[in-house]
């Protein structure tokens, strides 16, 4: 599991030095590679009981796994600037087995008990994937409604019931009507399922269930990024085998 996937899991359980320590790894990784504890302690202004305690809430077992996974992450980052496409393939390979093993069933549930299912998506891209979730659902009789504006979501929450469900697709979690929108489901009290980039982000923290995609970014012609997308459409089609199965248990 990822260093920015732990972050969110236990985000709740962080206390304002745990996420000052975060912080500051996020914005210092190529240092905080070559850091002790006591020496990462000291950049921090904490002790090293504290970056212990830290490490210990992320479920890791030492500050040397703590390191471990600073270090993946390190990696992670630089191979966004010397992408190649065996590094692209090998990650579509290693995310598919991680969504084989993902235990979804907590989402089937959640799917299976809505009388209305409803998604937005923030940008394009969020709304093809959007566009693809309905369409394999409707395959089965499953109905998801799509939304791609906020003021129709505001409308439309006059209606809404604990029996809805709400899925929220933005590839940074960070972008504003969707986190407004899940502040907005969660006074409400309706249930809400995030699909984000595989990262520390916010909209997973504000939702009742999360779906990650580890994307792979690839520097194109004239220093242009391009981001793959691919395995957002893989993650949706395992969903919906697992919850077929999920259905047929049923």
């Amino acid at each position: 599991m990822k260093l920015e996937k732990l972050i969110n899991i236990y985000f709740e359980d962080l206390s304002e030095n745990d996420r000052l320590i975060w912080k500051y790894i996020k914005n210092n990784i190529e240092k905080c590679n070559s850091l002790s504890a006591e020496e990462l302690a000291n950049e921090c202004n904490v002790s090293r009981a504290t970056i212990l305690r830290f490490a210990k809430k992320l479920s890791l077992n030492s500050f040397a796994d703590l390191k471990l996974y600073i270090k993946m992450y390190h990696q992670e980052l630089e191979s966004k600037n010397n992408i190649n496409l065996d590094l692209i393939c090998d990650n579509f390979h290693k995310v598919i087995e991680d969504f084989k093993k993902k235990d979804l069933s907590n989402v089937c549930e959640k799917i299976y008990n809505a009388d209305r299912i409803f998604i937005f998506g923030t940008g394009n891209a969020q709304k093809s994937e959007a566009h693809e979730l309905k369409r394999i659902f409707l395959t089965i009789g499953k109905c998801f409604y799509e939304l791609f504006d906020i003021g129709e979501v505001y409308l439309l929450s006059e209606t809404f019931t604990n029996k809805d469900l709400m899925f929220i697709i933005s590839l940074s979690g960070e972008t504003e009507s969707a986190l407004n929108i899940a502040k907005k489901m969660k006074v409400i009290d309706i249930p809400t399922i995030s699909l984000t980039r595989l990262k520390d982000n916010s909209l997973a923290k504000l939702c009742d269930e999360n779906l990650y995609v580890g994307t792979t970014f690839a520097k194109g012609i004239n220093n242009l990024n391009y981001e793959t997308t691919t395995l957002f459409y893989i993650l949706l089609e395992i969903l919906f085998i697992k919850y077929m199965n999920y259905q047929e248990g049923k």
